[in-house]
């Protein structure tokens, strides 16, 4: 990926102003515009950095085809939040005569309490949080409004497998994440969901109440989700987010009450990444002290460096190269990589049944294994094609992504 292009598109996202002047984007050729394009819809920063050339004087030395294409994606985002933010006024107005109390997640949030503009953040589907013993209400009030499931919804081996349901979708209208949790119960940054709701901010949209984290916790979430749940693989989006949180919240942001529940949740290394490539990349506002408090001592600079070129990684390719991928890496030697490969491949019978006993009917144990390997193969084949063929590509991103997993593992 072309430096140069990645440092004009870091200027311009900069909370400074000033960091890109009109002559630098003037020299830009067509071909540059274009993989600059390419580079912004990547990294799903496209509306925001309309917003920044806009605001900046920077328009008029962008090509009016650049600039129409940005402002198409800026409308479309606008409309599609909007759209999605009905969706969820809908499912609260369903589940208020229940007294079942909803809490909006991330990009829904973030769209309507941090950016305050449903141009700017661009999401996928509806994150929602409710308490495990409020699933089957959420789902009840979706699926009589229209929304189906990926896959069926067993909720004792969901709740025992994810922290969240299977994706339910309407199609063109939108999909929902139901969440009980913030992550899985059985990782080393698991934490009490229930103490979340004891600091719900609350919130009306749509003339409906409902309620998001509170600042802290917020910010904290953004951090985990970048870090420990996916690595750094969503790009520049998180680091954007997590400056627009610091802005939008200013001195009402408890900086101490951040450090309190990073330690105690054990959240140190992952946050103080995320919280410090925001400030790197695009000058999020975290006091220096924050960071000296959090900064691990035996944390090398390589892994920040590492963490950097994690951002710009292809995000098919790189979310495709699981923890798993990079488990079978860290095998010391060859008998103890097939043994870990053939557990993965082939695993307990006990464990399949927990898997697929939802998806595959009837309960025949070879169709469960059928369907393992299918799904095994499915994700994974171009990444142990290119394993096998020695592609470099595959081989640097499993040595950077062994280096941070191993580092964030460390908590």
């Amino acid at each position: 990926m072309d430096e140069r292009l990645i440092e004009l598109l870091l200027g311009c996202l900069h909370g400074e102003a000033g960091r890109v002047s009109a002559e630098e984007l003037s020299r830009l050729t067509d071909a540059d515009w274009k993989a600059f394009l390419a580079l912004a819809a990547e990294q799903r920063i496209r509306p925001l950095l309309w917003q920044r050339l806009s605001e900046r004087g920077l328009a008029g030395a962008v090509p009016a085809q650049v600039l129409g294409a940005l402002r198409a994606v800026y409308r479309q985002t606008a409309l599609r939040t909007m759209r999605f933010q009905a969706e969820l006024v809908a499912l609260a107005q369903g589940l208020v005569g229940q007294n079942v109390p909803l809490i909006a997640l991330k990009g829904i949030w973030l769209a309507h309490a941090v950016y305050r503009n449903p141009a700017l953040r661009e999401m996928n589907d509806i994150d929602v949080l409710v308490r495990r013993q409020h699933l089957p209400a959420a789902i009840d009030s979706l699926t009589r409004r229209g929304y189906t499931p990926t896959h069926e919804v067993d909720m004792e081996v969901d709740t025992a497998t994810a922290h969240h349901l299977p994706r339910l979708i309407k199609a063109e209208t939108a999909g929902f994440e139901i969440h009980w949790s913030l992550c899985r119960l059985n990782r080393s940054y698991s934490i009490d969901t229930s103490e979340l709701w004891e600091r719900v901010v609350p919130a009306q949209i749509g003339g409906v109440s409902l309620f998001g984290l509170s600042p802290e916790d917020l910010l904290l979430h953004l951090c985990l989700h970048t870090s420990y749940q996916h690595q750094f693989i969503f790009g520049l989006r998180p680091s954007c987010d997590i400056a627009a949180v610091i802005e939008r919240y200013g001195d009402g942001l408890d900086w101490e009450v951040v450090l309190e529940r990073t330690r105690r949740w054990r959240w140190q290394r992952g946050v103080y990444l995320a919280l410090r490539l925001a400030v790197d990349l695009v000058g999020a506002a975290v006091p220096e002290r924050v960071l000296a408090a959090l900064q691990p001592a035996e944390l090398p600079a390589a892994v920040l460096a590492t963490a950097r070129q994690q951002i710009f990684t292809e995000k098919e390719f790189s979310s495709a190269t699981t923890s798993r991928a990079i488990a079978l890496r860290q095998q010391p030697g060859f008998f103890p990589k097939l043994a870990y490969a053939w557990r993965r491949l082939l695993p307990p019978p006990a464990s399949l049944r927990v898997l697929y006993a939802r998806r595959v009917r009837p309960n025949w144990l070879p169709l469960y294994y059928a369907a393992h390997i299918g799904e095994f193969v499915q994700r994974y084949s171009r990444t142990i094609w290119n394993s096998v063929t020695g592609d470099r590509s595959t081989r640097e991103l499993l040595e950077r992504k062994s280096v941070v997993f191993e580092r964030l593992s460390k908590n």
